[in-house]
């Protein structure tokens, strides 16, 4: 027997009204009415066995368009089997074998091996001695025995079983009896359900957990244990469903139900009551309310003031309902941003109306939000003030959308509303207008006091008009022709032409125009900027949706661009091409000019569909010039000249920058605290971050830390081999590999500038850590109390920075005490009212000082004379203060020796790959009548004294050597003025 596209519900009718006397179940035709099936089906028998073989039994739907059935039956009077199971609906996909084997007696074996969506669903069972046992995966258990008296009884039990199409987990563990349809009940020791939730744009997960303990029989249900909410941050309470017994024969039948949870302290609560009334139609009269709950119990990525507070009632039947809901607060972490809503809407009499409403998310604000929706009339209004920001300038608009349909006919309206009050709001008009106005706009730098924005839908045609003129046009057949006309007095302007359907797209855009430097802030691309130029040209797009074949060429003219937050500087003016060829869009190599330097680039972008999938951009300095960088972001900051070769591959999965670059003339620092910052960011976003760049340090690099505008350490790096920046994504982490020696600079500790004499910085000895290590020498030139010149020595030996704690001593020695009066210090014991003030002013115009005043000028210096260290330090401010407020012997007159004293001039330069040349010069106040000073000739002038030190360093391949002289004794013909010192490190 064959049968092809018969109809399941007829067939069903027909096999109902030969064996049961009842007839066909009216809710079982419906559902099995849309189905068609197709099989050959043989049976064989000698009348006193049979068998049934079903090759091929497909189902489908006429009215669901992804529900389609294909299996195989067969059996005999003993077996039966279901193979080849195939089934898709809605994305539901069941694949498997179903098969059971009878016995004299009425006993029975059988199995079921399924696969749902790709999970396994294994089950075995028998049937003997009136037991029913079923056992599968998931520790699932069915035990249940029959018996004529006590009817059946029985445990069900499983752990962990995933819920198909979504990401929970069902536990259970309840007991039931049942002895007829009117006497039943099932106790649920144990019922949980567990779902996962995904934070929106991160991977950060929250488990919400259902569960619930009580017991339901015929009369309803009491779950006297009810847990709502994630890991142990519950809403606890019951929860109760009862059958309201019926006072007479005709009564409808009704239904309550009553839910109460609260968190521990009773902050948070939930309350829902309902009565339901089943008879001709469902009459529905429910309410509830929400009070202060934490949202962070349900959505991940939430934070302690993501609350919710409202309530809502709910009155009548599916024809005709009435109903509020009412947000008094609502906050919440959305997409990394704080969002809050304040408003509600109401159901009345067909219409839905939306009640004074306020949005606020992150910048964006939609005040005084309102509308209404009236769909048995096809009419439709929303109104809000709109105000944020959009590329750092203010953004704001009044906005109306409004709808206007024909009227429905009166006779559908009726019949559908008897259906369900839900399909007139879902009814489709052949004839309506959609009109977008905006009134008082502002975006950015564009303002204007009225737009709008028109759809119009008639038979067969989409038409569009937006613009205060109609500067834009166009229209769509329902055939798939389109047209579209943008006016040129815009900055983007061009015809589009051709045709587009639900696979297929086949148009023209031609005459192209983009005024780039008008448009550039609506891309959203903030690490280039075009100040000037246009782009021209023509292209096509054909294929399907899925796989559309772009050909065509866009030439941007006399375009000039920068890269704020990296290069300050413009380049160009310039040509750039873009061309497209099947699902490839390519830049050619192009040039740009620059006030300092050429840069160079070509990209090539993969096209997945309409979107890029993977772009390689490709991009450097010409020769050996270098640009201008500016840089401060997570990682590090750079202000100086640099020049690269670089490659940069974006894909939806991976940034990745690889390559290298050259550095000089300026200071760079790493960010410590912002490579947290990066960790989290990376952390939680769905694209990776690999960097492998290595960058050549020159002879003026400038090593800050740790903030380049108040740093503690400033000092010149001199490195042999380049610094490797390495972000790694397998591990999630970021580090800096080098070694490289400090020449000169400073070290601000305790309130007072040290000169640095040596010193070695090595960074990411291991990878788990960007924390370098240190270790230094750096000295200070001045007086004990007694007026003896003294030296003040920080040194550090192998250090990290982080936690970096310089030991301080002093050259001749000298006690605590004298050494923290030296520094400035108030003494323990020595709180009098003339050294606190003392202290105040030594520490003020010391922080003054090292604030940057003299920074600027120092750089210009450095650069006029072409040094690679030049810094000058001196204390006239202090010693002016202290020399005018603190001296107590008026009689004595300062002279320049007071104002200069503890003045130095430092000054270095590289003298090729290997040799570097240092002097440092210090004055301090000198009186020669002083005893320790007579009968010493000493290089003064006046009341300054000279001391000059002057140093040759020679790089060596296996060790440096250094020449150090500090002439001060011309009697000895500065021999014991003289050393020489060698020094090797090993880095590894």
């Amino acid at each position: 027997m064959a049968f092809e596209s018969v109809n399941v519900g007829a067939l069903y009718q027909m096999v109902a009204a030969c064996t049961s006397p009842q007839g066909a179940s009216t809710l079982v035709t419906r559902a099995l009415v849309p189905l068609q099936s197709t099989a050959d089906f043989y049976v064989s028998s000698d009348f006193r066995d049979i068998s049934y073989n079903c090759v091929r039994l497909v189902l489908a739907s006429d009215e669901i368009a992804d529900l389609y059935a294909l299996l195989s039956v067969q059996g005999t009077a003993a077996s039966f089997s279901v193979t080849d199971i195939s089934l898709l609906c809605k994305g539901l996909e069941v694949q498997g074998n179903v098969m059971a084997n009878f016995e004299h007696g009425g006993d029975a074996l059988f199995e079921s091996v399924l696969s749902i969506n790709s999970v396994p669903y294994r089950t075995r069972g028998v049937y003997a001695d009136r037991t029913l046992t079923v056992y599968g995966d998931y520790d699932f258990s069915v035990v249940a025995s029959f018996d004529e008296r006590a009817g059946v009884t029985g445990t069900f039990q499983v752990q962990n079983l995933p819920v198909p199409l979504s990401q929970s987990l069902f536990d259970c563990d309840s007991s039931f009896a049942m002895r007829s349809a009117h006497s039943w009940e099932v106790r649920f020791h144990h019922l949980h359900l567990r779902s996962g939730a995904v934070a929106a744009g991160g991977s950060e997960q929250i488990e919400t957990v259902l569960r619930l303990a009580g017991v339901a029989n015929q009369a309803g249900a009491l779950f006297d244990q009810v847990f709502f909410g994630s890991r142990d941050r519950y809403l606890a309470g019951t929860a109760s469903f009862a059958v309201v017994p019926r006072t007479g024969q005709h009564e409808q039948a009704r239904y309550e139900t009553a839910v109460r949870l609260a968190s521990e302290d009773a902050q948070e609560q939930v309350q829902l009551n309902a009565q339901v009334t089943v008879g001709e139609h469902v009459y529905v009269d429910s309410s509830g309310r929400i009070d202060n709950v934490d949202v962070g119990r349900f959505v991940a990525g939430q934070g302690e003031r993501s609350r919710v507070t409202g309530s809502w009632t709910v009155l009548g039947t599916m024809q005709d309902m009435s109903g509020q809901v009412q947000v008094d607060s609502l906050e919440l972490i959305a997409k990394g941003v704080p969002f809050h809503l304040r408003g509600g809407c109401a159901l009345d009499d067909g219409t839905l109306a939306l009640l004074p409403t306020q949005v606020t998310w992150g910048s964006h604000q939609f005040a005084d939000l309102a509308g209404e929706w009236v769909p048995g009339q096809a009419r439709a209004w929303v109104r809000t003030t709109y105000s944020g920001a959009f590329e750092g300038q203010p953004t704001h608009a009044t906005c109306t959308l409004t709808l206007a349909g024909s009227p429905v006919d009166s006779g559908k309206a009726t019949s559908a509303l008897r259906t369900s009050f839900l399909t007139p709001f879902l009814q489709t008009h052949s004839q309506y207008t959609i009109s977008a106005e905006f009134e008082h706009w502002r975006i950015a730098t564009y303002e204007g006091e009225k737009n709008r924005i028109l759809v119009v839908r008639d038979p067969g045609v989409w038409a569009l008009y937006a613009g205060e003129h109609d500067e834009i046009t166009g229209f769509m057949l329902d055939d798939g022709s389109v047209s579209l006309q943008v006016a040129q007095s815009l900055p983007v302007h061009f015809f589009l032409n051709g045709s587009l359907s639900a696979q297929q797209v086949d148009v023209q855009i031609q005459d192209i125009f983009v005024d780039l430097a008008r448009v550039w802030a609506f891309t959203g691309i903030r690490h280039v900027r075009v100040h000037e130029g246009v782009a021209v040209g023509n292209v096509t797009v054909s294929g399907t949706r899925a796989r559309p074949v772009f050909e065509g060429k866009l030439r941007g003219k006399e375009v000039v661009a920068s890269a704020p937050g990296y290069a300050p500087e413009r380049f160009g003016p310039g040509s750039i091409d873009i061309v497209a060829h099947g699902s490839t869009l390519i830049v050619p190599y192009t040039e740009f000019p620059g006030p300092t330097a050429r840069l160079w680039g070509e990209c090539v972008a993969q096209l997945n569909g309409f979107y890029p999938d993977e772009v390689v951009i490709k991009c450097g300095t010409v020769g050996d010039a270098l640009g201008a960088i500016q840089t401060d972001n997570l990682l590090f900051a750079m202000d100086g000249s640099a020049g690269c070769d670089l490659e940069l591959r974006i894909t939806p999965q991976l940034l990745s920058i690889n390559g290298k670059a050259r550095f000089d003339r300026g200071y760079f620092l790493l960010n410590f605290s912002g490579i947290e910052e990066f960790y989290t960011k990376y952390a939680d976003s769905a694209q990776n971050f690999q960097m492998n760049l290595l960058l050549s340090a020159g002879n003026k690099v400038e090593f800050r830390w740790p903030r380049s505008d108040f740093p503690i350490l400033r000092t010149l790096l001199h490195a042999q081999e380049p610094f490797e920046f390495i972000a790694d994504p397998v591990s999630g982490s970021f580090y800096v590999r080098g070694f490289a020696h400090l020449k000169g600079g400073e070290f601000f500790w305790i309130k007072r500038n040290f000169y640095l004499r040596e010193g070695t910085i090595h960074f990411a000895r291991d990878t788990q850590t960007a924390d370098p290590r240190i270790s230094f020498r750096a000295e200070l030139k001045d007086r004990d109390t007694q007026g003896r010149p003294v030296s003040l020595i920080l040194s550090a030996e192998d250090q990290v920075f982080s936690k970096l704690a310089p030991k301080l001593r002093c050259d001749p020695p000298v006690s605590e005490q004298e050494l923290a009066k030296i520094l400035g210090q108030v003494v323990l014991g020595d709180l009098t009212e003339e050294n606190i003030e003392q202290n105040v002013a030594s520490i003020a115009s010391d922080i003054l000082t090292q604030w940057g005043i003299m920074k600027r000028v120092e750089d210009k210096i450095r650069s006029f004379l072409d040094l690679d260290a030049f810094s000058f330090r001196t204390y006239v401010l202090q010693n002016a203060i202290f020399g005018n407020l603190f001296n107590k012997d008026r009689s004595k007159p300062l002279t320049v020796g007071n104002y200069f004293d503890n003045t130095s001039l430092y000054v270095g330069r590289r003298l090729g790959r290997a040799v570097y040349a240092d002097a440092l010069l210090h004055l301090s106040q000198y009186d020669p009548l002083a005893p320790n000073n007579l009968g010493i000739k000493k290089p003064a002038a006046g009341s300054l004294l000279f001391r000059p030190e002057l140093g040759l360093e020679f790089a060596t391949p296996f060790f440096s050597l250094r020449w150090a002289s500090t002439p001060t004794r011309l009697d000895s013909l500065f021999v014991s003025d003289t050393s020489m010192r060698v020094s090797w490190s090993f880095a590894y």
